[in-house]
């Protein structure tokens, strides 16, 4: 997944640094700005075409990540992990592997970008 074009950085008045489709503060006035510009050949029907596909990809992500936590939890613990055992924030538990931990990181990373996307064409 090519996400280079949505990795541009804009300028706003009052921000002192550089903003992306990414970026945690971006409101929904940000992403119209940002997504009209990065796609301007898109109408409401293309935008409406992205975020069908992106909350897709997300739900995809989502299963591919559930799994790989699953194994890893199987790996370290010989069982899947409860709730509750969920201690790190997108990798579930330190004791995985460095190659788990690694996979559930560009795993939640894809999802959250895939999120972002959505929501910059859901305000395109």
């Amino acid at each position: 997944m090519n996400l280079q074009r949505y990795q541009h950085q804009f300028k706003f008045r009052l921000i002192s640094g550089p903003v992306t489709i990414f970026s945690s503060f971006a409101n929904r006035g940000m992403h119209r700005r940002m997504i009209r510009q990065l796609f301007p050949e898109f109408g409401a029907q293309e935008h409406r075409l992205a975020v069908a596909k992106f909350k897709d990809f997300e739900q995809r992500l989502q299963g591919l990540y559930e799994k790989a936590l699953d194994q890893a939890a199987i790996e370290t613990f010989g069982r899947k992990l409860n709730i509750g055992e969920f201690h790190v924030s997108g990798i579930g538990r330190d004791e995985f592997s460095v190659a788990k931990k690694n996979r559930l990181r560009r795993l939640n990373r894809l999802k959250v970008q895939c999120q972002d996307i959505a929501r910059a064409h859901a305000a395109g």
